[in-house]
Formats: C-alpha cells, structure tokens, sequence
C-alpha cells in the first residue's frame, strides 16, 4: 500500500529482500491482489484503531487466508528543507496525522493530508522551506530533507499491524506465536455473544482481540485468538453463527 519508503514498503523490503514489489494506492483492491498470490495490508494501529476498509472488504472477499500477522513499530518524524520553526504546513497521511495529534496541536502549523507518507515528503521537498513533513526517517533521507524531530507520535509505542493475506493457508511454525482469525454473525438476541464466547472458555483458548462491526442495524465481528492444538473446532462454533468465516491461522512475528 503506497509508493516506495511508506512504512508498507518499508515493512514488504525487509520481508521479501528480493522479490518484485507492486504498490497500488487502494486498499480495496490491494486486498482483492492476494487471491493472486500474496499482499500485505494494514489491520491495526495502537493509537488510530482498526482499519475498517481492510477489515469490511476481507469480508466480503472469499478464498483468502490471513498467513502472517507483523507488528512494525511507526516512528514519525518532521523533515524539512529549513528548521521546525521555518514550517508553516505539514503534509503527512490521514492515519499519520490522526497519531500525531498532540504534535500538531502544539507547532500551531496547517496540516495537509496527502495520499502518503513518502508522497507528503516529495511535496514538502517541492514547497520548501516553509513546508514540512510526518513520514519515515528512511523517506526523508531519501529526499535529501532535514531530519527536524524523532518520534512526533503521541506514542512512543506506536505501532501497526499488518497482515500478509493470501490464496493458500499459511505453513506454520510451530515454534513462534500461532493466531486464528475469525468472521462470525451471531442471532440477534439475548446471550448470543456470552454462548459463543463460553465456548473458548471452556477449551481454554485466549481470544486477543475482539471487535464488532455495524451492518444492516446488527453487527458482525472479528475475533483473533492464540492457536494451540486444543482450539475449538468449525463445527462447534459454526452451531452458534448465522454466518461463519474462517480467515486463516497463521505466525505472529513482532518487528518491535
């Protein structure tokens, strides 16, 4: 997702070193690229929250399989051709931006959202002086800026999830963190959610992350747990579902 040196890229480079990279600007259609072979998406990040458009359309997207969950730390930084006190607008991303509110609060200056971080950094290159920009360390040594100030996040923990999404279930290794992922609608009706969650009570598996989505006036939700051996199988949860979508179980790798 985006051009090179946007934390996408930056994330693909260092897990396939030597593969051939196509960068598309639409995460729709990002997601709908994996039924060809493999795609790597943004899920989540710690401050800006779920990504809703990967989530819905991976939904509604049959025969994809969720094969790697990455967490990569996103360290924002301010470039510029002058100094902090030179910029008048700050050119970043929206998710950018949304985790640098208390940054951008504080230097009183305009913000502009762009379609990237690296595109935000070629612009701010083309306005000068008076222009800066919230992207990559790595995207403002590429466009010969100044580095101005690390970690204009309001995290320093800041980070984002990435799922790498394809045709064909993951290989796993059993010697590193598993994940399930799951898409349920459940009846809607007194004691639905507590029924289905009991049953990973009762087997003893962690759910890790949780989430419902509005649709129609009921909502539908994604559920994550940690994977062993003893994890609850499709038929026991499928009696509890009106609709039932396995996503995949697939590593964890941590970059933090």
């Amino acid at each position: 997702m985006g051009p090179e040196y946007s934390f996408s890229d930056l994330l693909v480079r260092k897990l396939y070193p030597d593969a051939e990279v196509e960068h598309l600007n639409n995460l729709s259609k990002l997601v709908e690229k994996s039924r060809d072979g493999c795609a790597v998406v943004p899920s989540e990040n710690s401050i800006a929250g779920p990504v809703g458009e990967v989530i819905r359309k991976i939904r509604d997207v049959n025969n994809i399989f969720i094969t790697r969950e990455i967490y990569y730390p996103i360290k924002l930084c301010l470039g510029g051709l002058g100094s902090e006190k030179d910029i008048e607008v700050i050119y970043s991303h929206p998710k950018a931006i949304q985790q640098c509110g208390d940054y951008l609060s504080e230097i009183g200056a305009k913000v502009k959202a762009v379609e990237s971080t690296s595109e935000a950094a070629k612009t701010a290159k083309k306005y000068g002086k008076k222009a800066g920009v919230i992207c990559a360390e790595d995207a403002i040594k590429k466009y010969q800026l100044n580095l101005l100030k690390e970690n204009v996040q309001d995290n320093l923990n800041n980070y984002t999830i990435f799922w790498e999404l394809s045709n064909k279930e993951a290989e796993i290794d059993n010697n590193k963190r598993i994940g399930t992922a799951l898409i349920v609608d459940l009846e809607n009706k007194v004691g639905a959610l507590y029924k289905f969650l009991e049953i990973f009570y009762e087997e003893g598996v962690n759910l890790y992350f949780i989430n419902s989505w509005p649709e129609n006036g009921e909502y539908w939700f994604l559920i994550k747990t940690e994977s062993d051996k003893n994890r609850p199988s499709p038929s026991k949860i499928e009696k509890f579902c009106k609709k039932f979508r396995y996503l995949g179980t697939y590593n964890i790798i941590d970059f933090r």
